[in-house]
């Protein structure tokens, strides 16, 4: 079975950034807006029906909605994806730098941001994302302890830096910490038994036994 994680992680990232954003009362964006943003999703979707054309074309409708609102951080993030999905590593960065400024240093945009320095073989600077976003999602934790999605993370967050089987030891903790969230976090063995970094870093399926 094939294990879509890294697409699933982008789709909560997307929520927790919305989420962030909107309890930081920043301004609602307009119906207008929100309407180029849609259609550039609706675009992405479709990729790779007809080569990049939906991509160029999302990444078109994101650009509008960021013109008439440079706060727009759901544009910014659908942006990065397009970007990424087109292998534009240099405007996913710059992305991800302004997101960091509208969300005030999220550790999901630091994850995301560390995982692109891998991508590119920038190690160092990796090193010191992974690092800077483990800190961030530990504050979080302290804040919201029954929140499985940043237990997710933490968990991710040592995959990538210690390897699988630090990951599955901090999962057997945080499921002994948080009895509550068992439900929540067992679906994760799955993944982690047979983590694959090279295949998360670069984009690639990771076949999970049955």
């Amino acid at each position: 079975m094939t294990y879509p994680f890294k697409i699933i992680f982008s789709l909560v990232l997307l929520i927790a950034i919305t989420s962030c954003t909107h309890s930081q009362n920043m301004k609602v964006p307009s119906k207008e807006c929100i309407a180029l943003n849609n259609k550039g999703v609706d675009y992405l979707m479709i990729f790779p029906t007809h080569g990049d054309d939906e991509l160029n074309k999302a990444i078109d409708c994101f650009k509008q909605a960021i013109q008439l609102d440079s706060t727009y951080a759901t544009a910014y993030i659908n942006i990065s994806i397009a970007y990424h999905r087109k292998l534009d590593f240099a405007d996913e960065m710059k992305t991800y730098n302004v997101l960091l400024v509208l969300t005030n240093n999220s550790p999901s945009i630091q994850l995301m941001k560390g995982v692109l320095f891998e991508r590119i073989n920038n190690i160092d600077s990796a090193k010191l994302y992974y690092n800077f976003a483990t800190i961030g999602y530990e504050k979080e934790q302290v804040r919201h302890p029954d929140n499985a999605e940043n237990i997710k993370a933490l968990i991710l967050l040592k995959a990538l830096t210690d390897g699988k089987d630090a990951a599955l030891k901090k999962l057997d903790e945080q499921i002994k910490a948080h009895p509550e969230l068992q439900g929540k976090l067992s679906g994760e063995y799955e993944y982690y038994k047979s983590f694959d970094r090279h295949n998360y870093i670069y984009d690639l399926p990771t076949e999970v036994e049955n």
